[in-house]
This record gives structure tokens, C-alpha cells and sequence, in this order.
């Protein structure tokens, strides 16, 4: 295969892998929003198979046998300029004499395609460089947990004795080592054959019963092997980095290994409020000092409202998948990949034309078309000295050079080239036209996508790697806590609060407004509590808010809003009267909301 006809290929390889991972991710994250009412274990089980179908699939599509799928647009074959069958002696009339014309047009588009080669190999030379800077941050945070393992010192020795009791109880053959470090907040666990557990320096304060707690959540996470599921997770993001879809199903594929582990803790018998106390505690450590990247730490500041709201759900399913459904999720996945990876996306094939409508009959053709076909040439001669128009174009025959070409008429041919006859009459110009508006075009995206591309590294990559893709660096996430609702513990807890009373959990707004959360507190862009329970109608929620001392008269300016009234300031009043729910603008009024 040549240089040029690789180039060539690129394009459809590269739409190939995004359609692909496209599919893949959607069923994926459509199997877990069908799952929503099972357990998080089974979410994660099919997120994370999903995630091995994006590692290995690269590899599959090169070595196993391929069948094409025509979904591509057809493209119109284009007409030579001269017909492949024509006549020896015709053809040479015309290059003798058209060659001249031509010769500069065929320079200038095997300049074009020398010029657009470049372009195309540029492209998964970027991709490629992309991945790579992806990959070596993934290294990077590895050898970080290797060297917080070396400088960790070895736990208590009844520490030690705690954790393998859990480990017997959960069926964990393999030994874990405990040990105790500085650099850390929060408890973390990574290694998949020699799995580690580093607990922070605090936990030496720690009474037993929330030491147990943590061991058991991080030896569920050793239990799924979440940690080497996360880094494979990682791995498909940098392969797959231009696809948002594979972010979006790593992102919720941590999130259900923290849900799975919270079950296992509860199903352990531990109180779910007072888990959910120290969990909201825990995030305090976060905001102080963010856990390793690549390690599985038992609380981040991302989702912690959801967590909050799951754990104190107590009709939600905590029992993980038996090994039936997980052999039947194994099969279904390796059938779906055998399916997917072979695909070829290739070019529908092009309609059948139409006939043009042939002329019946010599004596329907013009004079000339006339003369020309019967090879006269002193009648072609005297036709045109008398202004016959050598360009003129019969439809379903073409113009009289063309006939006398197909014809094998080379002296007619000639006379009629002397005359001015053009050798690209007009429709074969129109369609060179279109030709070169569309190759002008390809080269112009294959352009833009080169310079959007090299901006995306400069900038996107620049910052976007360096500062933390998944909220994991320092800098990542101290942006995230002046935007989000989630971060620590004061923006933890309001934006919990907003989070349950938006969806109408009155357990949860009970819990946090328990544990100190201000009702009147303004989260920018959320707004406060009482708003969003006064948008979505839940007449209980607005009621424990006010009984709280939420303020109904209180503005600031909310999310979900209409387009035209986005940056306007809200009340509880105005929110609920725009949705129509009668009842709490009642409810509302009675507190002493006004307009």
C-alpha cells in the first residue's frame, strides 16, 4: 500500500473507531439507565465490560475477518474526459491538440493531491500525540501510587488483624497490604495482585467502628477489582479521547463502584445516616488534599449528592450480581464485540443512472452532427463557414466533435478543433466544476480540522491533561469547588440539599438540614433549596424548607429556566406560579411570599 493510498484510508479508520465507540457507549450507558432499579454492582458490571469492548476493540478490528456495511454516501463515479473505448486514430486527434489545455489542470491536481497527503497524515500523527501525552499522565499517577506505597509505614498490628477479618468475610483470597500514610486524606486502594489499602495519618484517631467501615469499602473495591477496571477505563479514554461518550461512561463507571462499596458497607449493618454523616466528613479531607488520580478513594467531591441520596434510599437493591447473570453479561458482551468489531463502513453503491434518450435516426441530427457522423468533411467545412456552431450540444448525443469521435471521423475531428470546437463541452465543464468545488472543499476541512486539532492540543490538551480531564489535580478541582454544588463540606452540603429537594427526597433534605445545612444558603447558577423545590412542585419539600427557615421572599438567580429569562433573578413565588403548581404558590403565600 502506497503513502498516498494509506492517507487515504485514514479518514474512514478514524470515523470507523468513532462510530464504533459511539455505539458501544450508548448501549452501554442505555443498559444502565434500563438497570436503574437494580443494584449499582450490576450497573458497574455491564459499564465495565463495556469499558474492556473499548480496550480491545482497536485490535480486533485489524485481525478479525470484516464485513462491510454500506452506510457511507455513494460517490459519482466521475466521466473521463476522453472515453476509454474511443478510437486509436480519434484520440490521437484530440491530445495532439488538447493535450496542451489539459496538461496544466493534471499538474495542478497531482500538485493538490501531493499538498492534501500531508494534511491527511497530520491528522493521526496528532490523535496519535494526544493519546500518547493521555497515556504517560496515566503512567505518571501509576508510579505516584507506587511511590506512596514505598514511603507508606505498616499499619497496627490489630489493624491488620481487622482487615483480614473483613477480607474473609468478603472471600478475598489474596493477601492486602495496610499501611498508613501521610500524603494522603482519605482512604485509597490501587494494585490489582498485590492489592494496598494506604489509610490517612488521622486515622490513628479513628474509633473502631469507622476504621471498619472504611476497610470494608475499600475491600469491596479490591473484591470488583475496581482498580484495575478504572485504569482500563483510563486506557480507553486515551485511545478514544476525541470521543465525549467514553469520558461520560468512565465517569459514571467510578461513580457506580463508589455506589457498589457504599452498599456493601451498609449490607455490612452500618447505619445509613451515620455513614452518610462520615461520608459528607470525609469530603472536608477532600477539598484539603485530592486523592491520587489513579487510585480508587472512597470519597471525591464529584457526586457526592447522588451518594448521599442513595445511601439514605432504603428501597434501594444492595446485592450484587450472581454468577449467572454475570456469565450471561459476559457472553453478551463478547458477542456484541464479535458483532462490532468487524464492521466496515463503506460507500453505498451508486444508483443506477438513466439512459440518456438516444437520437432514432440520421435525419433528425442537425446539419453538421449530420456531416460529422457520415465523415464529409468538405461539408463540415462549408457548414462552418457558413456560422454553423461547432459547440452546439444535442442532447443524448453531444456536440459534433464528440460524434466524430465516436464515429473514428479523425479528419473531421480535426477540422472541427481548427474551427474552435471545445474538447470539454459544457456539461463535462460543469461537472469538472463541481469536482474541483468539492475537492476544494475536503481540503479546506481537512484544513480546519488541522488547525482546530493543533488548537486543541495547544490549549485543550495544554490545560485540559495538566489540570485534570476527571477533576482529579489540585487545579481541577479547586475550579470545580467555586462552580459546583458538590465541593466540600459547607458546597457539599448545599449542593446536596438543592440536589433533594429539586428531586423531591424528603429523607435526604431531613438528613442534611439535620447536619446543618442552610436553607437560605445561594448556590450561583442553582439558586437556593426552597427554589428548586418550588420548580418541581414538591409541596413537602417546600414545606420542611420553610419550617426550617428558608425565607420565601429570597431572589437569586436559578438554573432550568427559559432561554429568554436566563440571568434573571428567581423566587420560590414567581418559579412555582410559571410551572403552574398551584399548590405550592399557595403554600407559599400563606409563609408570606409577596410579589
Amino acid at each position: 500500500m502506497s503513502l498516498e493510498s494509506f492517507g487515504a484510508l485514514i479518514p474512514s479508520m478514524a470515523l470507523e473507531m468513532a462510530v464504533k465507540g459511539a455505539v458501544i457507549c450508548l448501549a452501554a450507558l442505555g443498559a444502565a439507565a434500563a438497570l436503574r432499579r437494580a443494584s449499582a454492582s450490576s450497573r458497574h458490571l455491564v459499564l465495565a465490560l463495556s469499558t474492556a469492548i473499548l480496550v480491545v476493540l482497536p485490535v480486533l478490528a485489524l485481525v478479525l475477518p470484516s464485513w462491510e456495511m454500506a452506510v457511507l454516501p455513494a460517490v459519482e463515479a466521475q466521466a473521463p474526459l476522453l472515453s476509454p473505448t474511443l478510437p486509436t486514430s480519434a484520440a490521437a486527434v484530440m491530445a495532439s491538440d488538447a493535450g496542451a489545455r489539459l496538461e496544466p489542470a493534471r499538474e495542478q491536481e497531482r500538485a493538490g493531491a501531493a499538498a492534501r497527503l500531508p494534511i491527511s497524515l497530520a491528522l493521526p500523527v496528532l490523535a496519535l500525540a494526544v493519546s500518547t501525552l493521555l497515556l504517560l499522565r496515566l503512567l505518571v499517577g501509576v508510579a505516584r501510587l507506587a511511590g506512596l506505597a514505598a514511603e507508606a509505614v505498616p499499619a497496627p498490628r490489630d489493624w491488620v488483624q481487622l482487615l483480614d477479618e473483613q477480607r474473609r468475610k468478603l472471600g478475598i483470597a489474596s493477601a492486602v497490604r495496610l499501611g498508613v500514610s501521610e500524603a494522603i486524606a482519605v482512604p485509597v486502594t490501587f494494585g490489582w495482585k498485590s492489592p494496598v489499602v494506604l489509610l490517612p495519618e488521622t486515622a490513628r484517631q479513628w474509633q473502631e467502628r469507622q476504621l471498619r467501615e472504611a476497610l470494608v469499602h475499600e475491600l469491596a473495591h479490591v473484591q470488583r477489582r475496581d482498580w484495575p477496571v478504572q485504569i482500563s477505563a483510563r486506557f480507553a479514554c486515551a485511545l478514544h479521547w476525541f470521543n465525549p461518550l467514553v469520558w461520560r461512561l468512565a465517569r459514571r463507571l467510578l461513580l457506580e463502584a463508589e455506589h457498589a462499596s457504599d452498599d456493601q458497607v451498609l449490607r455490612a449493618g452500618v447505619g445509613a445516616e451515620e455513614y452518610a454523616e462520615r461520608l459528607v466528613a470525609l469530603a472536608r479531607e477532600v477539598r484539603r488534599a485530592a486523592p491520587p488520580a489513579a487510585a480508587v478513594a472512597i470519597a471525591r467531591s464529584s457526586g457526592l449528592a447522588r451518594r448521599v441520596t442513595a445511601i439514605l434510599d432504603a428501597e434501594r437493591r444492595r446485592s450484587g450480581p450472581g454468577r449467572l447473570a454475570m456469565a450471561g453479561a459476559a457472553g453478551a458482551a463478547l458477542i456484541f464485540l464479535l458483532v462490532v468489531a468487524p464492521v466496515r463502513l463503506v460507500r453505498a453503491a451508486e444508483p443506477p443512472r438513466e439512459k440518456a434518450p438516444q437520437v432514432s435516426s440520421t435525419a433528425a441530427l442537425p446539419p453538421l452532427h449530420r456531416a460529422a457522423r457520415e465523415g464529409d468533411v468538405a461539408e463540415v467545412r462549408r457548414l462552418l463557414a457558413a456560422g454553423a456552431d461547432p459547440n452546439a450540444d444535442v442532447p443524448g448525443v453531444g456536440t459534433a466533435l464528440r460524434l466524430a469521435i465516436d464515429m473514428d471521423r479523425a479528419e473531421v475531428a480535426r477540422v472541427l478543433l481548427e474551427a474552435g470546437a471545445d474538447p470539454l463541452p459544457e456539461p463535462m465543464r460543469r461537472k469538472a466544476v463541481e469536482q474541483g468545488v468539492k475537492q476544494g472543499v475536503e481540503q479546506g476541512v481537512k484544513q480546519g480540522m488541522e488547525q482546530g486539532a493543533k488548537q486543541g492540543v495547544e490549549q485543550g490538551v495544554k490545560q485540559g491533561v495538566e489540570q485534570g480531564v476527571e477533576q482529579g489535580v489540585k487545579q481541577g478541582v479547586e475550579q470545580g469547588v467555586k462552580q459546583g454544588v458538590e465541593q466540600g463540606v459547607e458546597e457539599g452540603r448545599q449542593g446536596a440539599l438543592i440536589e433533594a429537594a429539586e428531586k423531591g427526597d424528603s429523607a435526604a433534605v431531613r438528613f442534611l438540614l439535620d447536619k446543618g445545612a442552610a436553607p437560605n444558603h445561594v448556590v450561583p447558577g442553582h439558586g437556593t433549596p426552597l427554589i428548586a423545590a418550588a420548580r418541581e412542585g414538591h409541596v413537602e419539600i417546600v414545606r420542611l424548607l420553610l419550617d426550617a427557615g428558608a425565607d420565601p421572599n429570597l431572589r437569586a438567580v436559578a438554573g432550568r429556566i427559559p432561554p429568554d429569562r436566563k440571568g434573571e433573578a428567581q423566587t420560590p413565588l414567581n418559579m412555582a406560579r410559571r410551572r403552574g403548581h398551584r399548590a405550592v404558590e399557595q403554600l407559599l403565600r400563606e409563609r408570606g411570599a409577596t410579589e
